[in-house]
């Protein structure tokens, strides 16, 4: 279901969510970031957001629990909250975390208490793949521009909380077309084609900048603080990328981790979770100092299959 209401009266929409809701929305700075915001002249909608809005429901830096005085403590998070303007590979990198961080307080909290509002993407950048990846209609509402008048649609009962003063009618919302598409998307039998050496040896800096602008990425290092006393700690967790070379327990080599970044999320994560991780954002590209793109790397693979590794593909 949705509604469709005229430019005038959206304005008034996003004034009255604005003064209710704790509202976070893209804003243009040095670069396009979500952030809080109190003025809806502060939205940012022309281009994809830089940094995706992972860190809302995955802090950078989270206490995971604190132990005091003999009891355990986990995070609160009561706060309502509408984060708006997400796009639809977005939207998806959300579905994914809610499907695997379901049990974890923390997220579950944050997440049930967040509305989300994604935006009909008009301006995919140039990296961008999304319509290549199977994006789902995953949102709570979700707004497309018309001539003069803006067509809602509706997911959720939160979502009809929000409109529920508007007349109802349907709507088919149009499909993107991303500028690129990822042809090859089952790569297993490419493990050990040379493209990744030589990527890796020429270009890969290990600078872990596409894990960090991964809207799914999950790799993290937990640390535990003890105070002085020793009667109390913090359990912390931050983010942390597979490329640094001190990363867990992954392999040193620089071309082994380039390739478990793009394996996990178009293969590992399909034996894991049932689908690939990958959302066709892009960012990893555009964020890469030297531009590595491994889509134009598995476009041009050779269609005769390399040496397939079983060994490499239990990996996750």
């Amino acid at each position: 279901m949705g509604v469709e209401i005229k430019k005038d009266d959206f304005k008034r929409f996003l004034y009255r969510l604005i003064q209710k809701y704790e509202f976070i929305a893209p804003v243009k700075e040095d670069v396009v970031r979500f952030k809080h915001i109190t003025d809806m002249k502060q939205i940012y909608l022309k281009e994809q957001p830089y940094f995706h809005a992972k860190q809302f429901f995955l802090p950078k830096e989270e206490v995971m629990f604190t132990y005091s005085e003999g009891k355990l403590a986990g995070p609160s998070e009561k706060k309502e909250r509408i984060i708006y303007g997400l796009r639809l590979c977005d939207l998806n990198a959300i579905k994914h975390f809610d499907e695997i961080f379901a049990d974890e307080e923390g997220y579950t909290q944050r997440r049930n208490n967040t509305i989300l509002i994604g935006v009909h993407c008009t301006g995919c950048h140039d990296y961008s793949f999304c319509s290549s990846m199977d994006l789902k209609p995953y949102y709570d509402l979700y707004i497309l521009e018309l001539h003069d008048t803006y067509y809602i649609d509706c997911k959720s009962d939160k979502g009809k909380k929000l409109i529920s003063r508007y007349k109802e009618i349907h709507m088919e919302i149009p499909k993107i077309n991303s500028p690129r598409h990822l042809k090859n998307k089952n790569i297993m039998n490419h493990f050990d084609d040379p493209i990744w050496e030589k990527t890796a040896d020429e270009r890969c800096l290990s600078c872990g900048r596409c894990n960090l602008l991964c809207p799914v990425s999950m790799e993290f290092i937990h640390e535990e603080k003890i105070a002085y006393d020793l009667h109390s700690s913090n359990q912390i967790r931050k983010w942390d990328s597979d490329q640094y070379v001190d990363f867990s327990d992954f392999p040193k080599e620089r071309t082994e981790r380039l390739k478990q970044r793009i394996f996990f999320q178009l293969e590992y994560s399909k034996k894991n979770f049932g689908h690939t991780l990958c959302v066709g954002c892009g960012r990893c590209i555009t964020g890469c100092p030297t531009h590595i793109d491994f889509v134009e790397i598995l476009n041009n693979l050779e269609k005769k299959p390399g040496k397939r590794s079983l060994k490499k593909e239990g990996l996750s």
